[in-house]
Protein backbone atom coordinates (compact mmCIF):
# COMPACT_ATOMS: atom_id res chain seq x y z
CA UNK A 1 0.00 0.00 0.00
CA UNK A 2 2.84 2.39 0.86
CA UNK A 3 4.42 1.78 -2.54
CA UNK A 4 1.14 2.56 -4.34
CA UNK A 5 0.85 5.89 -2.48
CA UNK A 6 4.43 6.85 -3.38
CA UNK A 7 3.85 6.03 -7.05
CA UNK A 8 0.67 8.16 -7.09
CA UNK A 9 2.54 11.08 -5.49
CA UNK A 10 5.36 10.70 -8.01
CA UNK A 11 2.98 10.77 -10.96
CA UNK A 12 1.17 13.79 -9.47
CA UNK A 13 4.46 15.67 -9.10
CA UNK A 14 5.32 14.88 -12.70
CA UNK A 15 1.92 16.07 -13.92
CA UNK A 16 2.11 19.47 -12.21
CA UNK A 17 5.74 20.09 -13.16
CA UNK A 18 6.26 22.62 -15.91
CA UNK A 19 8.16 21.91 -19.09
CA UNK A 20 11.23 23.80 -17.88
CA UNK A 21 11.59 21.68 -14.70
CA UNK A 22 14.24 18.98 -14.62
CA UNK A 23 12.53 15.60 -14.23
CA UNK A 24 13.65 11.98 -14.09
CA UNK A 25 11.29 9.01 -13.77
CA UNK A 26 12.35 5.36 -13.83
CA UNK A 27 10.47 2.05 -13.56
CA UNK A 28 11.92 -1.46 -13.69
CA UNK A 29 10.70 -5.03 -13.17
CA UNK A 30 12.77 -8.20 -13.02
CA UNK A 31 12.22 -11.87 -12.23
CA UNK A 32 14.68 -14.58 -11.24
CA UNK A 33 12.93 -17.90 -10.73
CA UNK A 34 10.63 -17.35 -7.72
CA UNK A 35 11.92 -13.85 -6.89
CA UNK A 36 10.16 -10.77 -8.32
CA UNK A 37 11.52 -7.22 -7.99
CA UNK A 38 9.98 -3.82 -8.72
CA UNK A 39 12.08 -0.64 -8.77
CA UNK A 40 11.08 2.95 -9.38
CA UNK A 41 12.67 6.34 -8.79
CA UNK A 42 11.76 9.99 -9.27
CA UNK A 43 13.93 13.11 -9.30
CA UNK A 44 12.25 16.51 -9.62
CA UNK A 45 14.12 19.84 -9.80
CA UNK A 46 11.73 22.78 -10.23
CA UNK A 47 13.26 25.84 -11.87
CA UNK A 48 13.15 28.98 -9.74
CA UNK A 49 14.69 32.25 -10.98
CA UNK A 50 16.97 30.61 -13.57
CA UNK A 51 18.29 28.03 -11.10
CA UNK A 52 17.33 24.69 -9.54
CA UNK A 53 17.70 25.21 -5.76
CA UNK A 54 15.23 22.46 -4.75
CA UNK A 55 15.73 18.74 -5.41
CA UNK A 56 13.07 16.16 -4.52
CA UNK A 57 13.89 12.48 -4.97
CA UNK A 58 12.13 9.24 -4.20
CA UNK A 59 13.38 5.69 -4.70
CA UNK A 60 11.65 2.44 -3.80
CA UNK A 61 12.33 -1.27 -4.21
CA UNK A 62 9.89 -4.10 -3.57
CA UNK A 63 10.87 -7.77 -3.63
CA UNK A 64 8.52 -10.76 -3.54
CA UNK A 65 9.95 -14.19 -2.72
CA UNK A 66 7.29 -16.72 -3.65
CA UNK A 67 7.36 -19.71 -1.37
CA UNK A 68 3.74 -20.80 -1.73
CA UNK A 69 4.99 -23.29 -4.31
CA UNK A 70 6.14 -25.29 -1.26
CA UNK A 71 3.62 -26.72 1.21
CA UNK A 72 3.14 -24.96 4.58
CA UNK A 73 5.06 -21.83 3.48
CA UNK A 74 4.01 -18.23 2.90
CA UNK A 75 5.26 -15.63 0.42
CA UNK A 76 7.81 -13.18 1.82
CA UNK A 77 7.83 -9.46 1.01
CA UNK A 78 10.70 -7.02 1.40
CA UNK A 79 10.29 -3.27 0.82
CA UNK A 80 12.73 -0.34 0.92
CA UNK A 81 11.86 3.33 0.34
CA UNK A 82 13.82 6.56 0.51
CA UNK A 83 12.42 10.07 0.04
CA UNK A 84 14.50 13.23 0.38
CA UNK A 85 14.09 16.96 -0.08
CA UNK A 86 17.15 19.20 -0.48
CA UNK A 87 17.26 22.99 -0.70
CA UNK A 88 20.44 24.85 -1.74
CA UNK A 89 20.15 28.19 0.06
CA UNK A 90 23.80 29.15 -0.65
CA UNK A 91 25.20 28.21 -4.04
CA UNK A 92 28.52 29.71 -5.11
CA UNK A 93 31.59 28.49 -6.92
CA UNK A 94 33.44 27.53 -3.72
CA UNK A 95 30.64 26.92 -1.21
CA UNK A 96 27.24 25.19 -1.35
CA UNK A 97 25.01 25.06 1.75
CA UNK A 98 21.87 22.93 1.77
CA UNK A 99 19.15 21.83 4.14
CA UNK A 100 18.13 18.16 3.92
CA UNK A 101 15.07 16.23 5.03
CA UNK A 102 15.06 12.47 4.50
CA UNK A 103 12.80 9.53 5.26
CA UNK A 104 13.88 5.87 5.04
CA UNK A 105 11.59 2.91 5.45
CA UNK A 106 12.40 -0.81 5.23
CA UNK A 107 10.35 -3.87 6.02
CA UNK A 108 10.76 -7.61 5.85
CA UNK A 109 7.87 -9.83 6.85
CA UNK A 110 6.74 -8.42 10.23
CA UNK A 111 9.88 -6.34 10.87
CA UNK A 112 9.94 -2.62 9.99
CA UNK A 113 12.48 0.16 10.48
CA UNK A 114 11.72 3.86 9.88
CA UNK A 115 14.40 6.59 9.90
CA UNK A 116 13.69 10.33 9.78
CA UNK A 117 16.47 12.91 9.61
CA UNK A 118 16.82 16.68 9.30
CA UNK A 119 20.16 18.34 8.76
CA UNK A 120 22.54 20.74 7.05
CA UNK A 121 24.97 19.85 4.27
CA UNK A 122 28.03 21.82 3.15
CA UNK A 123 30.25 21.41 0.10
CA UNK A 124 33.50 23.41 0.10
CA UNK A 125 36.06 23.75 -2.70
CA UNK A 126 39.17 25.43 -1.24
CA UNK A 127 41.06 24.74 -4.49
CA UNK A 128 40.58 23.10 -7.84
CA UNK A 129 42.06 19.83 -6.51
CA UNK A 130 40.23 19.55 -3.16
CA UNK A 131 36.54 18.98 -2.36
CA UNK A 132 35.28 18.70 1.24
CA UNK A 133 31.70 17.75 2.10
CA UNK A 134 30.03 17.50 5.50
CA UNK A 135 26.47 16.60 6.47
CA UNK A 136 25.21 16.90 10.05
CA UNK A 137 21.70 15.78 10.96
CA UNK A 138 19.41 14.74 13.80
CA UNK A 139 18.05 11.21 13.39
CA UNK A 140 15.01 9.43 14.81
CA UNK A 141 14.67 5.67 14.40
CA UNK A 142 11.57 3.58 15.05
CA UNK A 143 11.92 -0.18 14.89
CA UNK A 144 9.13 -2.73 15.14
CA UNK A 145 9.90 -6.44 15.33
CA UNK A 146 6.96 -8.83 15.75
CA UNK A 147 5.28 -6.37 18.13
CA UNK A 148 8.47 -5.32 19.98
CA UNK A 149 8.85 -1.56 19.47
CA UNK A 150 12.12 0.34 19.89
CA UNK A 151 12.50 4.10 19.46
CA UNK A 152 15.75 6.06 19.61
CA UNK A 153 17.06 9.49 18.61
CA UNK A 154 20.58 10.66 17.96
CA UNK A 155 23.04 12.53 15.79
CA UNK A 156 24.76 11.64 12.52
CA UNK A 157 27.75 13.24 10.82
CA UNK A 158 29.11 12.32 7.38
CA UNK A 159 32.44 13.84 6.35
CA UNK A 160 34.44 13.26 3.16
CA UNK A 161 37.49 14.79 1.52
CA UNK A 162 38.71 14.21 -2.04
CA UNK A 163 42.02 15.24 -3.54
CA UNK A 164 42.50 14.88 -7.29
CA UNK A 165 45.46 16.25 -9.20
CA UNK A 166 46.95 15.83 -12.64
CA UNK A 167 50.69 15.35 -12.03
CA UNK A 168 51.57 15.52 -15.71
CA UNK A 169 49.95 15.13 -19.10
CA UNK A 170 49.71 11.36 -18.59
CA UNK A 171 49.73 10.92 -14.78
CA UNK A 172 46.83 11.34 -12.33
CA UNK A 173 46.67 11.00 -8.54
CA UNK A 174 43.56 10.72 -6.36
CA UNK A 175 43.14 10.36 -2.58
CA UNK A 176 39.80 10.02 -0.76
CA UNK A 177 38.91 9.95 2.94
CA UNK A 178 35.47 9.37 4.41
CA UNK A 179 33.86 9.12 7.84
CA UNK A 180 30.31 8.26 8.91
CA UNK A 181 29.40 8.48 12.62
CA UNK A 182 25.85 7.58 13.62
CA UNK A 183 25.38 8.15 17.37
CA UNK A 184 22.05 6.50 18.19
CA UNK A 185 21.22 4.86 21.53
CA UNK A 186 21.85 1.09 21.69
CA UNK A 187 22.92 0.76 18.04
CA UNK A 188 25.66 3.32 17.21
CA UNK A 189 27.67 2.95 13.98
CA UNK A 190 31.10 4.34 13.08
CA UNK A 191 32.76 3.93 9.67
CA UNK A 192 36.03 5.19 8.27
CA UNK A 193 37.40 4.50 4.79
CA UNK A 194 40.38 5.65 2.74
CA UNK A 195 41.45 5.02 -0.83
CA UNK A 196 44.16 6.17 -3.19
CA UNK A 197 44.97 5.57 -6.85
CA UNK A 198 47.64 6.45 -9.37
CA UNK A 199 47.09 6.11 -13.11
CA UNK A 200 49.22 6.66 -16.18
CA UNK A 201 47.84 6.72 -19.70
CA UNK A 202 49.98 7.02 -22.81
CA UNK A 203 49.37 6.31 -26.48
CA UNK A 204 50.10 2.55 -26.25
CA UNK A 205 50.39 1.77 -22.54
CA UNK A 206 48.32 2.26 -19.40
CA UNK A 207 48.86 1.64 -15.69
CA UNK A 208 46.59 1.95 -12.66
CA UNK A 209 47.52 1.16 -9.04
CA UNK A 210 44.98 1.56 -6.24
CA UNK A 211 44.64 0.70 -2.55
CA UNK A 212 41.76 0.95 -0.10
CA UNK A 213 41.02 0.40 3.57
CA UNK A 214 37.86 0.41 5.66
CA UNK A 215 37.02 0.18 9.37
CA UNK A 216 33.47 -0.27 10.66
CA UNK A 217 32.36 -0.59 14.29
CA UNK A 218 28.63 -1.04 14.78
CA UNK A 219 25.97 -2.42 17.06
CA UNK A 220 22.82 -3.92 15.58
CA UNK A 221 19.75 -5.89 16.58
CA UNK A 222 19.75 -9.61 15.83
CA UNK A 223 16.26 -10.97 16.21
CA UNK A 224 13.83 -13.72 15.41
CA UNK A 225 10.39 -14.57 16.68
CA UNK A 226 11.87 -16.17 19.81
CA UNK A 227 14.60 -13.74 20.93
CA UNK A 228 16.01 -10.25 20.54
CA UNK A 229 19.57 -9.20 21.37
CA UNK A 230 22.24 -6.68 20.36
CA UNK A 231 25.49 -7.68 18.67
CA UNK A 232 28.67 -5.67 18.15
CA UNK A 233 30.66 -6.13 14.95
CA UNK A 234 34.15 -4.81 14.15
CA UNK A 235 34.97 -5.12 10.45
CA UNK A 236 38.26 -4.25 8.77
CA UNK A 237 38.84 -4.43 5.01
CA UNK A 238 42.00 -3.70 3.05
CA UNK A 239 42.84 -4.29 -0.57
CA UNK A 240 45.08 -3.44 -3.48
CA UNK A 241 44.54 -3.59 -7.24
CA UNK A 242 46.87 -3.40 -10.23
CA UNK A 243 45.90 -3.04 -13.90
CA UNK A 244 48.56 -2.73 -16.58
CA UNK A 245 48.30 -2.83 -20.36
CA UNK A 246 51.15 -2.47 -22.84
CA UNK A 247 52.23 -3.26 -26.40
CA UNK A 248 55.55 -5.13 -26.48
CA UNK A 249 55.44 -5.31 -30.31
CA UNK A 250 53.15 -4.03 -33.05
CA UNK A 251 49.63 -5.52 -33.14
CA UNK A 252 50.22 -7.32 -29.82
CA UNK A 253 48.84 -6.30 -26.43
CA UNK A 254 49.44 -7.75 -22.97
CA UNK A 255 47.08 -6.94 -20.07
CA UNK A 256 47.65 -7.82 -16.41
CA UNK A 257 45.02 -7.58 -13.66
CA UNK A 258 45.77 -8.42 -10.03
CA UNK A 259 43.77 -8.09 -6.81
CA UNK A 260 44.48 -8.63 -3.12
CA UNK A 261 41.63 -8.48 -0.59
CA UNK A 262 41.70 -9.07 3.17
CA UNK A 263 38.65 -9.02 5.47
CA UNK A 264 38.38 -9.52 9.21
CA UNK A 265 35.21 -9.73 11.33
CA UNK A 266 35.00 -9.75 15.13
CA UNK A 267 31.74 -10.14 17.10
CA UNK A 268 30.54 -9.56 20.63
CA UNK A 269 26.99 -10.44 21.65
CA UNK A 270 24.78 -8.95 24.34
CA UNK A 271 21.54 -10.45 25.58
CA UNK A 272 20.10 -13.42 27.43
CA UNK A 273 19.69 -15.87 24.56
CA UNK A 274 22.62 -18.25 25.21
CA UNK A 275 21.65 -20.95 22.66
CA UNK A 276 21.65 -18.43 19.81
CA UNK A 277 25.14 -17.25 20.76
CA UNK A 278 26.59 -20.72 21.16
CA UNK A 279 25.21 -21.87 17.82
CA UNK A 280 26.88 -19.02 15.96
CA UNK A 281 23.57 -17.64 14.73
CA UNK A 282 24.58 -14.11 15.75
CA UNK A 283 27.93 -14.20 13.90
CA UNK A 284 31.32 -15.87 14.40
CA UNK A 285 34.79 -14.33 14.26
CA UNK A 286 36.45 -14.97 10.91
CA UNK A 287 39.17 -13.85 8.51
CA UNK A 288 39.23 -14.14 4.73
CA UNK A 289 41.97 -13.51 2.19
CA UNK A 290 41.53 -13.50 -1.57
CA UNK A 291 44.23 -13.23 -4.22
CA UNK A 292 43.56 -13.33 -7.94
CA UNK A 293 45.29 -12.34 -11.15
CA UNK A 294 44.58 -12.52 -14.86
CA UNK A 295 47.00 -12.28 -17.78
CA UNK A 296 45.56 -11.64 -21.26
CA UNK A 297 47.37 -11.57 -24.58
CA UNK A 298 45.90 -10.47 -27.93
CA UNK A 299 47.46 -10.48 -31.39
CA UNK A 300 46.15 -9.41 -34.81
CA UNK A 301 47.29 -10.78 -38.15
CA UNK A 302 46.69 -8.76 -41.34
CA UNK A 303 43.64 -7.14 -39.66
CA UNK A 304 41.64 -10.25 -40.54
CA UNK A 305 42.56 -12.72 -37.81
CA UNK A 306 42.59 -11.98 -34.07
CA UNK A 307 44.07 -14.36 -31.52
CA UNK A 308 43.39 -14.05 -27.78
CA UNK A 309 44.44 -16.09 -24.78
CA UNK A 310 44.26 -15.57 -21.04
CA UNK A 311 45.07 -17.34 -17.80
CA UNK A 312 43.07 -16.56 -14.65
CA UNK A 313 43.87 -17.73 -11.11
CA UNK A 314 42.06 -17.16 -7.80
CA UNK A 315 42.77 -18.36 -4.28
CA UNK A 316 40.41 -17.78 -1.34
CA UNK A 317 41.24 -18.66 2.27
CA UNK A 318 38.50 -18.45 4.92
CA UNK A 319 39.44 -19.00 8.56
CA UNK A 320 36.80 -19.22 11.30
CA UNK A 321 39.27 -20.09 14.06
CA UNK A 322 37.74 -23.52 14.61
CA UNK A 323 38.25 -27.06 13.21
CA UNK A 324 34.96 -26.74 11.37
CA UNK A 325 34.02 -24.16 8.80
CA UNK A 326 37.45 -23.05 7.57
CA UNK A 327 38.23 -23.67 3.91
CA UNK A 328 40.60 -22.87 1.06
CA UNK A 329 39.57 -22.72 -2.59
CA UNK A 330 41.81 -22.47 -5.66
CA UNK A 331 40.58 -22.06 -9.22
CA UNK A 332 42.42 -21.69 -12.51
CA UNK A 333 41.26 -21.08 -16.07
CA UNK A 334 43.01 -21.03 -19.42
CA UNK A 335 41.15 -19.70 -22.45
CA UNK A 336 42.13 -19.64 -26.13
CA UNK A 337 40.05 -17.87 -28.79
CA UNK A 338 40.40 -17.11 -32.51
CA UNK A 339 38.33 -14.67 -34.54
CA UNK A 340 38.40 -14.61 -38.34
CA UNK A 341 36.91 -11.66 -40.27
CA UNK A 342 36.84 -12.60 -43.97
CA UNK A 343 34.66 -9.61 -44.93
CA UNK A 344 33.18 -6.36 -43.66
CA UNK A 345 29.96 -8.02 -42.46
CA UNK A 346 31.16 -11.55 -41.70
CA UNK A 347 33.08 -13.04 -38.77
CA UNK A 348 33.84 -16.46 -37.33
CA UNK A 349 34.61 -16.99 -33.64
CA UNK A 350 35.94 -20.13 -31.96
CA UNK A 351 37.19 -20.61 -28.42
CA UNK A 352 38.25 -23.31 -25.97
CA UNK A 353 38.25 -23.04 -22.18
CA UNK A 354 40.11 -25.31 -19.75
CA UNK A 355 39.51 -24.88 -16.01
CA UNK A 356 40.33 -26.64 -12.75
CA UNK A 357 39.38 -26.12 -9.10
CA UNK A 358 40.59 -27.50 -5.78
CA UNK A 359 38.75 -27.34 -2.47
CA UNK A 360 40.31 -27.86 0.95
CA UNK A 361 38.40 -27.84 4.24
CA UNK A 362 39.49 -28.15 7.87
CA UNK A 363 36.37 -30.10 8.81
CA UNK A 364 37.37 -33.30 10.51
CA UNK A 365 35.47 -36.51 10.38
CA UNK A 366 33.91 -35.63 7.00
CA UNK A 367 34.10 -37.80 3.93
Amino acid sequence: MRKIILIILSLFAMSIASAVDAQELFFDFSQNRETYSWDDSLVWRPKIRDSYPIVFSNKSTTTLIKETVFPDREDRWQENYRSSLKWHFVDSRKLILSSIMQNDYSSFEERTVTDNSVGISALFRPSAAVIITNTSSFVTTVRNNFGLRHRASGYRNILSADYSRKLSQSDDLRISLGQDARLVRDVPVYEFEASSSFSRLTRDDSLRISANGELQVRRYFTTSRSFESISRQVKTISGARLIASFKPITETRIRLESNLDFRRYRYQHYGHDVPAVSSGLLGSDNNSTQVDYKITGTRQFLKRVAFETHYKFRETDENYGAPTGSQRIKTGEWRVAVRVMPGMDDSLWAEAVFSAASYFTDQRGSF
